[in-house]
């Protein structure tokens, strides 16, 4: 975990100098591969942060009508249907980029339609696009979600093995408790990384030309990640 960390921190200094208001990541990866812990360090240098998951369980919170139906298909381990998810997911990607921020797009899209759709969208606001695919074997994923812990409020998120409980008062933003989110449980989790590696992971592969796609391992020994990170991040 720590290694893993002092990574991302290293990997999101890099980013820094180049951050452009006109520029979105879309960050893909299963679930528990690391998504989440690079898109904490990313905002702290400037980018927003979308994740599909959040923009659900923020809409479940609110106890909307849309927010209930959502609730049973996560609780399900089932996906949202694309139309609901785009809107729910642009509507914040505009709220950023009008305000020259750049953007990571985390988790965003299963179909050919869902990512024809958003590269439509985001070539008609003149934003310039880049993929970066996260990895991870099933195991570490699983054992991360199982693991970890996240404040609701601000996102921050941690793990039980490292000496945080649930209820704790987030050390971030000192303000909210730390919680599991709603659907991190085995049952769940292993269906959604069934979904992923099984349909989403090769028509995303298919989806976007081999130059377009960072892919980036993120369960290597410390000395491997770093000579991963000059090939595919040579910034």
């Amino acid at each position: 975990m720590k290694s893993l960390r002092k990574l991302f921190c290293i990997l999101v200094c890099c980013f820094s100098p180049f951050l452009k208001g006109n520029e979105a990541i879309l960050l893909m990866g299963p679930p528990g591969s690391g998504k989440g812990t690079f898109s904490s360090f990313a905002k702290q240098v400037g980018y927003g942060h979308i994740s599909a998951g959040d923009v659900i369980r923020e809409e479940i919170l609110s106890g909307t009508d849309l927010g209930r139906k959502l609730e049973e298909i996560v609780e399900k381990g089932e996906y949202v249907d694309s139309d609901t998810l785009f809107q729910l997911v642009a509507t914040r990607v505009e709220a950023f980029l009008h305000k020259k921020v750049p953007v990571i797009i985390d988790g965003y899209g299963r179909t050919l339609e869902d990512w024809h759709r958003l590269n439509a969208h985001l070539q008609g606001l003149g934003v310039k696009r880049r993929v970066i695919l996260f990895d991870a074997p099933e195991k570490v994923c699983v054992e991360r979600i199982l693991d970890r812990l996240i404040c609701i409020d601000c996102g921050f998120i941690t793990s039980k093995k490292g000496g945080r409980k649930v209820g704790e008062v987030c050390p971030n933003c000192q303000t909210h408790q730390l919680s599991l989110r709603m659907n991190d449980n085995l049952k769940v989790t292993l269906k959604r990384l069934k979904t992923f590696h099984e349909e989403i992971r090769p028509l995303l592969l298919k989806t976007y030309e081999k130059e377009e796609i960072t892919e980036f391992c993120s369960d290597l020994p410390w000395e491997s990640m770093e000579k991963e990170m000059k090939v595919l991040l040579p910034l």
